[in-house]
C-alpha cells in the first residue's frame, strides 16, 4: 500500500547548560589524504516504533517533550550537538562541541502503523521515517549531523527515527547517549516536570510552508540494499585492532580494499582508505565472535515505563559503493565492535 509521510514542524535542540568553549573531537586522515565525498554520506540509522501508552500519550506530546528532554542529555553529551569543520592552523577536521544542535523533525503519516509495518516493501518505506540531509562536501560545517525525527501514525502508535554521521559518532556511543535521553525523559514525564501542553511543538501553530531545502521529498533516496555483519573483538589479543577488523572486512565481504573508520570514545575518529589487506591480517587467535544489532539495547528504550518499542530497525549506510568497516571501541573494559557494511550490488 502508498503511505504518505509528511513533515510538518522543524526545529533544533541545544544543550541545556552552555558548554566549556573549546572543546572538540579530532577527526583524523590516516596517511594525510583529503576526507572523500562518499565519508561525508556514511551515517548510521535506528528506527524504534512504540505504541501509544493511552490516551494522554500521542507523537505531538512525544515530540514537544522531547524538545524539553533531549536537551538536557545533550548537556551530559555536548559532543552530539557537535559541528564538523576543518582544524583551524593543522590539518584534519574536528567537531565542535555544542555547535549545531540536534534537529527534531516531526512528521506525519497517512496509515496506521500497523498497516505501515504489514504492508511489503518495508525497508525501502522506512526510509522516510528518517531524516537525512547529506553533509555539504564543500562546506560540511554549514550541515546538521544529527536529526530526531517523531513520525505520527493514524491512531496506534508513532515511530522515531534516527540518523547520525558516522564522523559524529558510532552506533556505540549514540545508543549509550539514546539511553540515558530515554532515562531523563522517562523520569521527568513521569514526575510532571515537562510542560503538560509541550510548548516547544510548533505544529500547534498555524504554519507557513516550510523552506524548500526542509521540507523536500527528496531529503534522502533510498540507497541501495547494504548488507552489515557485525563482529565483536577481544578486550586483550596478540593481534592488532587494524589487523582483526581487516580479517572480518576479508570474511563478510572477499574484499582487499575499504573504507576504515575507527572511533574511539575517548581519542577522536581515525578515517584510512585501504586499498590492499596487509599481510598476517586476520583472525588467527579464533577470539572474535559473531554480534547483534540488539547489543546496542535500543530495544530497551522505554520513553515510559513499561512502553518498550515493539519494533526497532538498524542500519549503515556507507555513504557510497565502496565497503565500510567502523571500529567502534567502548568507553568500557568489553572488547570493540566492528560492523562491515557493503553494498549489494
Amino acid at each position: 500500500m502508498a503511505v504518505g509521510i509528511s513533515i510538518v514542524a522543524f526545529q533544533s535542540i541545544s544543550p541545556a547548560k552552555m558548554t566549556e568553549p573549546g572543546r572538540s573531537r579530532a577527526v583524523s586522515i590516516a596517511s594525510g589524504d583529503e576526507l572523500r565525498p562518499e565519508v561525508f554520506g556514511a551515517h548510521f540509522r535506528l528506527v524504534l516504533y512504540y505504541r501509544l501508552a493511552g490516551e494522554e500519550e500521542s507523537a505531538l506530546a512525544v515530540a514537544g517533550w522531547a524538545r524539553e528532554t533531549m536537551s538536557a542529555a545533550l548537556a551530559e553529551e555536548p559532543l552530539l550537538a557537535g559541528r564538523l569543520t576543518r582544524r583551524e592552523g593543522r590539518s584534519g577536521w574536528e567537531v565542535k562541541f555544542n555547535d549545531a544542535g540536534v534537529r527534531l523533525v516531526q512528521a506525519s503519516a497517512t496509515a496506521t502503523m500497523e498497516e505501515f509495518l504489514a504492508a511489503g516493501e518495508l525497508e525501502e518505506r522506512e526510509w522516510k521515517l528518517v531524516y537525512w540531509r547529506e553533509v555539504e562536501r564543500e562546506n560540511p560545517q554549514q550541515s546538521a549531523l544529527f536529526y530526531v525525527q517523531v513520525t505520527e501514525f493514524q491512531g496506534d502508535g508513532y515511530s522515531i527515527g534516527i540518523s547520525c554521521s558516522l564522523l559524529l559518532a558510532d552506533p556505540l556511543l549514540l545508543a549509550r547517549f539514546l539511553r540515558r535521553w530515554a532515562e531523563i525523559h522517562r523520569r521527568k514525564t513521569a514526575a510532571g516536570l515537562v510542560s503538560g501542553d509541550p510548548i516547544f511543538h510548533l505544529s500547534r501553530f498555524k504554519r507557513s510552508p516550510l523552506p524548500t531545502h526542509l521540507a523536500a521529498p527528496g531529503r534522502g533516496e533510498a540507497a541501495p540494499p547494504t548488507c552489515t555483519l557485525l563482529f565483536r573483538l577481544p578486550s586483550k589479543s596478540s593481534i592488532s585492532i587494524a589487523a582483526l577488523a581487516a580479517g572480518c572486512a576479508g570474511e563478510a565481504a572477499a574484499c582487499t580494499c575499504f573504507t576504515f573508520i575507527y572511533s574511539d570514545h575517548s581519542a577522536g575518529v581515525t578515517v584510512e582508505f585501504v586499498e590492499e589487506i596487509g599481510a598476517g591480517s586476520g583472525r588467527e587467535d579464533g577470539a572474535v565472535e559473531a554480534a547483534k544489532w540488539s547489543d546496542l539495547d535500543a530495544g530497551k528504550m522505554e520513553l515510559r515505563q513499561g512502553s518498550a518499542p515493539v519494533r526497532v530497525s538498524y542500519r549503515i549506510v556507507p555513504g557510497g559503493s565502496e565497503v565500510v568497516v567502523l571500529v567502534m571501541v567502548p568507553a568500557d573494559i568489553s572488547g570493540p565492535l566492528v560492523s562491515v557494511s557493503v553494498p549489494l550490488k
